[in-house]
């Protein structure tokens, strides 16, 4: 284990900031050149950041990377998700008027339309074959891969059925203003977060009756949607190893939930390191979220008041180098904390494909060698190839998905990828 740390450290502490300066000095009545070398360190978290996104992020994103840079430092859009446990109509109303739409919705929509498509396709291609004499396997092979397709658009089309998220259309800066209190119930009618932090909800697909786990619960947004999505139908642990930001996300939840709702019957606040959870409970859960701590790259490059506040601070730096380790851990506790035939999702808000497919295969590999657990890595290409209209993907992600921020599409990073626990 020793030496798989040496490597993760290496990968993900290259000598970026580094400068190297060399000076030429002659000495009167001498020919000989001393050269002399001048090192510069950055120190500053915010240049640091820049740098090492720099070096590293145009291999995988390539000529995307200067759009993509200049997107991440702009402000970002979001999208208002509405508060499904008071009542919301004339808010909903105003977001219509003002121009958003609910791209969930939007979503179920194409998918139907995708449904009647392929089983146009499927009746086509079926009387073709009743009409032959032999069989043709390249066509039956196509009814198979259709049949499939349609199953999949049949689960789109009710996916997060209840939630309903407003955003405004590509290159539309219209900005959402700050939500008021309903006055009867002191509530807010909904919350404003980054658009790329619904899709790992989407692709967990909470439903009601579903027992879940959000092991790294804060700052809360997801939570939230799993619990507009499920409303007080289901069960839900939210976790977090740390008991201010747990309290945190208890104060937030006051501010959406009605008196009349008691939060404790259907959901339950616990703080707890992840990587050891199955020190608690193991094969408990139907699915399980693992939004994991990483270097958050949008907020890694902006300036705050105390430069510890940025993983890339010179003072963070040997954290910086765990969060591969400490990202596997988390995943692979997240998988064994769930059912065999459970879902867990996998996601992040960085662009790094150390954190990303790397923890993913890392994780999968040691459950298996280490537990003989298997799991499958979901295809999510038919919910991405809904969205296209809302986000920008990265095509080259060989396992999961990755939003990558677009001044037009100003949402993300965000990556996400979702794993079937099979049965032992």
């Amino acid at each position: 284990m020793a030496l798989k740390q040496i490597k993760l450290y290496q990968l993900f502490l290259p000598n970026c900031g580094r400068r190297t300066i060399s000076i030429g000095c002659c000495k009167s009545g001498g020919s000989k050149q001393k050269r002399y070398k001048m090192f510069r360190q950055r120190t500053d978290a915010v240049e640091i950041a820049k740098e090492y996104f720099d070096l590293n992020y145009v291999k995988h994103i390539k000529e995307q990377w200067p759009s993509v840079r200049c997107a991440m430092q702009s402000r970002k859009k979001y999208c208002a998700i509405l508060n499904n446990f008071t009542d919301t109509d004339a808010y909903e109303n105003e977001l219509v008027n003002s121009g958003a739409y609910n791209f969930i919705a939007k979503l179920h929509r194409n998918a139907t339309q995708h449904i009647q498509e392929i089983e146009s396709k499927v009746t086509e291609i079926t009387d073709k074959l009743s009409n032959m004499n032999d069989a043709d396997d390249s066509m039956l092979s196509e009814v198979d891969t259709l049949t499939e397709k349609l199953s999949e658009h049949q689960k789109l089309q009710k996916v997060c059925y209840g939630v309903r998220a407003y955003l405004y259309e590509k290159g539309d800066i219209t900005e959402f203003d700050n939500p008021h209190k309903v006055k009867k119930l002191s509530v807010l009618p909904s919350f404003l977060l980054d658009a790329g932090s619904v899709l790992p909800i989407l692709s967990l697909d909470p439903q009601p009756g579903d027992h879940i786990l959000d092991m790294c619960s804060a700052p809360g947004g997801k939570l939230n949607i799993i619990m507009q999505a499920i409303g007080d139908s289901g069960r839900i642990v939210a976790n977090d190893v740390d008991s201010k930001r747990l309290t945190r996300i208890k104060n937030v939840y006051k501010e959406y939930i009605p008196k009349q709702f008691s939060v404790e019957e259907f959901i339950k606040f616990v703080q707890f390191d992840g990587r050891e959870w199955t020190e608690i409970e193991t094969n408990a859960y139907d699915k399980v979220l693992v939004d994991v701590p990483c270097t958050n790259d949008r907020h890694s490059l902006y300036t705050s008041d105390r430069d510890a506040d940025n993983i890339f601070s010179n003072l963070r730096k040997r954290e910086r180098a765990q969060l591969p380790h400490v990202q596997c851990e988390l995943l692979k506790n997240a998988i064994l904390a769930c059912r065999p035939n459970g879902i867990v999702v996998y996601s992040t808000c960085t662009a790094s494909p150390l954190q990303n497919q790397f923890v993913v295969q890392y994780a999968v590999q040691e459950l298996l060698e280490q537990h003989n657990i298997t799991c499958q890595v979901e295809d999510t290409r038919s919910l991405v190839g809904l969205l296209h209209d809302e986000f920008q993907f990265l095509t080259s992600t060989n396992l999961g998905e990755l939003v990558i921020p677009k001044l037009d599409a100003n949402f993300g990073p965000m990556y996400f990828c979702k794993l079937r626990r099979l049965p032992d």
